[in-house]
């Protein structure tokens, strides 16, 4: 998933704008961190949304990547139904509309 951009008044990441062939190196892989509700504390490596489409994969080998206290901080990852890839990050960083809109995808909240 590529070139994802949101207004921020999305129900859901994927319906916000986004193409589904991407150009995407490892460098791009999108980051957000979400509040309270995502876990059970730093034993959690993967939280996934209720109908397992979106995932926030957590790498307690980069100290940026954690969940602690319920705060989910990770690589962000969608299912096509196949198989799972990384959201990249063009348009995406652009503002926090589609950061707040994945949290909310999440049942998180936003941070």
């Amino acid at each position: 998933m590529d070139d994802v951009s949101c207004s921020g008044t999305e129900a859901n990441i994927q319906d916000c704008g986004h193409i589904t062939s991407n150009n995407c190196g490892p460098a791009e892989q999108v980051g957000v961190s979400c509040g309270p509700g995502g876990g059970n504390g730093s034993q959690n490596k993967i939280i996934t949304s209720a109908d397992d489409r979106w995932r926030i994969v957590l790498d307690p080998s980069h100290a940026d990547q954690y969940c602690d206290g319920g705060i989910a901080r990770g690589r962000v990852e969608y299912n096509n139904g196949n198989e799972w890839g990384t959201v990249c990050d063009d348009y995406f960083d652009q503002n926090n509309n589609a950061a707040m809109v994945f949290c909310k995808s999440m049942g998180l909240p936003y941070t």
